[in-house]
């Protein structure tokens, strides 16, 4: 079990002075000898991301190389791993076929599980989760070449609005839904796709500075990153240029336009980044 592969995405099984729980790790910077992660599945319930409230206040510390507080687990605490590209073989053949298509069609270099099919947690209404790295470009065109066809589209909006009601209004939900092609359906199969921007981790030695918050209106002037994890855009308010970083298929895909929210502000060596997750929203401005 090589504890340095781990990355977005993958799944752990953990014991830190309680019950033995399932876990999502986050991002790709983790301090040495540790691992950032979420509670995913506690007992037979499946726990919403980012929800702080159901994090022990003895596993969150500041991070100084993502600028915030996170939970941090240590190696030690790490029982077992899902690798997703073990997990997609073991399951692969109990997949949709459409699933399996869509894997075809996409051609990745690298490609796994993950969700509640990787642990076999998946109910009837569940979409299939998978991490893909390649070539970025290619596999997103891919894709809008399949929805060009008719073979992705949307489906099961109010099912999959569940997942994400708690930050996003049904009015910005269901106009982002019909355009999006990472979190959709093919041939009526839901599907949710990460494109990783890497398969290794990244060095934990930045210092990101916490700037405060921002909360009002800003302008998506380039998307062109918006489908990659993290997806990131640049955006403008009062003359002003900065990144939009998020981590959360929620707010992938993002179109060109005017928005409003709550951003969280951090400076890096690039410039100053912001960020809805955790504990910030976007919403649409018609």
């Amino acid at each position: 079990m090589n504890l340095d592969e781990l990355i977005e995405g993958w799944v752990i099984r953990v014991s830190a002075g309680f019950a033995d729980e399932v876990w999502m790790v986050r991002g790709y910077r983790h301090p040495t000898g540790s691992v950032i992660a979420t509670p995913y599945i506690r007992g037979s319930r499946k726990l919403k991301p980012y929800d702080f409230s159901n994090i022990p206040v003895w596993l969150s510390r500041y991070v100084e190389c993502i600028g915030r507080v996170a939970p941090v687990l240590s190696n030690h605490a790490v029982i077992s791993v899902f690798d997703p590209r073990v997990a997609l073989r073991i399951r692969r053949a109990e997949l949709w076929p459409e699933v399996r298509e869509l894997i075809e069609y996409m051609n990745p270099e690298w490609v796994g599980l993950t969700g509640s099919w990787a642990v076999f947690n998946e109910r009837d209404y569940s979409d299939v989760d998978l991490l893909v790295y390649g070539n970025h470009a290619e596999m997103y065109k891919t894709l809008r070449d399949l929805k060009t066809e008719g073979l992705i589209e949307a489906c099961r909006l109010e099912e999959r609005f569940y997942k994400v009601g708690d930050k996003l209004s049904w009015a910005d939900y269901s106009r982002l839904a019909y355009s999006k092609l990472l979190d959709s359906c093919f041939k009526s199969r839901p599907y949710t796709l990460r494109i990783l921007r890497s398969i290794a981790r990244e060095p934990c030695s930045d210092v990101l500075t916490p700037l405060g918050y921002y909360t009002g209106v800003f302008e998506i002037v380039d998307a062109s990153e918006s489908y990659l994890t993290p997806a990131r855009y640049i955006a403008e308010t009062n003359g002003r240029r900065f990144v939009v970083e998020t981590w959360h298929t929620r707010y992938s895909e993002l179109p060109l336009g005017t928005y409003k929210g709550k951003l969280r502000l951090v400076a890096s060596r690039e410039g100053v980044i912001a960020s809805p997750d955790i504990d910030g929203w976007v919403s649409m401005v018609d």
